[in-house]
C-alpha cells in the first residue's frame, strides 16, 4: 500500500493509488469522491471485472487488475487496514473497524459532525417579485427548484418561495445521503395530506447531506426557503452545463413574475380570486387552493413541458422523511 501524503507534501495521492490499484494519481478534490470522474470511471471498470469474474473471464492487461480500492485494502491484516480519514491525511493512523462501509461507521459520523465546517448562507439583496423573493446568485429551475452553487462542485437544492407559498407542503421527503441524482429525474417529494408531488433534480450528482433543521422546525413557523429550509446538498457532475440550463438574476425574477401572472389567471378562471388591491397576489387567501386544485397546479406550474392534467410523479429515490412544520 502506498503511504499517505506527508505533512507539507503538495502531492495528495488518490485513494486508488494508496490502495495500490493504480501506480500514480493525485487527488484534486480534497478526498470528496462523490462526483469525481476518475473514481466513477475506475468504479465502472471494477464492476465490469467483477461481473466477468463471475463468468470465469478475466480481461487481459492492466484493465483486468482493477478492483475496488476497498477490496484491495481488505486483503491487509485487520489491524493494518487504514481508516479513510487517515488516508486523507486528516488524522494519525487508525484502523478501519467498519469494513470500509463508512455510512454505517460511528467514527465517520462523529468525525463529519465534529470537524465539518458549516457555512451559514446569508441572503444579500434578494430580488422582490410580486411579493416573493429570489436571492441573487441562486439558479431557478422551471419546476421551482432552486440551486445554489458552492465550493468544489457542491450545490444546495430547495423549493422556491413560490412553491412553498402555493403548495404549503406538510412534509418533504429527501433522498438518503449517497443516492445518485439524475437531471430531470425526481430529487425530492412534497406531501400534503394524501397528495404528493415529485420535483426534478436540475443536476446529475450524488446526495451528500439532507437538511436536519427541517425535522426540528417548530409547528407554526413559516418557511424560510433559501436559508433555513434548503432540502439537500449534492456533489454535482458537470455543474457548468447544468447551470447553463437554469435561470439566474433578472431572468429568474422575470420567470417568477410570469408564474405569478399565470397563477392569477388560473385563480380568476377557477375561483374568481384576484389580488385584493389589483397588485400582489393575496397569498394568505390561497390556503385551500393547493388541496382543491393540487393536480392542476402540479401540471401547470411544477411539470415543465406538461400540456395536460395527469397524476403526480410516482417514482422517487429511497427517502428520509422531513417534516417542515
Amino acid at each position: 500500500m502506498k503511504t499517505a501524503r506527508a505533512a507539507g507534501d503538495a502531492f495528495t495521492p488518490c485513494l486508488w493509488m494508496q490502495a495500490g490499484v493504480v501506480r500514480r494519481k493525485s487527488c484534486t478534490r480534497g478526498y470528496r469522491c462523490g462526483g469525481c470522474a476518475f473514481d466513477r470511471a475506475l468504479g465502472r471498470v471494477a464492476e465490469e471485472n467483477r461481473r466477468l469474474a463471475c463468468r470465469g473471464v478475466r480481461p487481459a492487461g492492466k484493465r483486468g487488475t482493477i478492483e475496488p480500492w476497498q477490496d484491495r485494502l481488505r486483503r491487509l491484516p485487520f489491524r493494518l487496514r487504514p481508516c479513510v480519514h487517515h488516508l486523507a491525511g486528516r488524522i494519525p493512523f487508525r484502523a478501519c473497524t467498519g469494513d470500509y462501509r463508512c455510512r454505517r461507521c460511528e467514527f465517520d459520523q462523529y468525525f463529519a459532525e465534529e470537524f465539518r465546517v458549516v457555512l451559514v448562507p446569508q441572503v444579500v439583496a434578494p430580488l422582490a417579485v410580486e411579493g416573493l423573493q429570489i436571492p441573487q446568485g441562486f439558479y431557478l429551475h422551471p419546476a421551482h427548484v432552486w440551486l445554489e452553487p458552492g465550493e468544489g462542485g457542491e450545490v444546495r437544492l430547495g423549493l422556491d418561495d413560490f412553491g412553498w407559498r402555493l403548495l404549503c407542503p406538510e412534509r418533504v421527503e429527501a433522498p438518503l445521503a449517497g443516492t445518485r441524482l439524475a437531471r430531470g429525474r425526481p430529487a425530492f417529494v412534497l406531501r400534503r395530506g394524501a397528495r404528493r408531488l415529485s420535483l426534478p433534480s436540475p443536476v446529475d450528482g450524488v446526495v451528500t447531506a439532507v437538511n436536519p433543521a427541517l425535522r426540528e422546525r417548530p409547528g407554526g413557523k413559516g418557511p424560510d426557503p433559501y436559508v433555513a429550509d434548503w432540502v439537500l446538498r449534492a456533489q454535482a457532475a458537470d455543474l457548468a452545463a447544468a447551470l447553463s440550463r437554469l435561470r439566474v438574476g433578472s431572468a429568474a425574477a422575470e420567470h417568477l413574475g410570469s408564474e405569478c401572472r399565470r397563477l392569477a389567471a388560473f385563480l380568476a378562471a377557477r375561483r374568481g380570486l384576484l389580488a385584493a388591491d389589483g397588485g400582489f397576489l393575496d397569498w394568505q387567501a390561497l390556503a385551500g387552493v393547493a388541496e382543491e386544485h393540487w393536480e392542476e397546479l402540479a401540471c401547470f406550474f411544477f411539470r415543465p413541458g406538461s400540456k395536460r392534467k395527469g397524476p403526480a410523479l410516482r417514482q422517487a429515490p429511497r427517502s428520509a422523511a422531513i417534516d417542515p412544520r
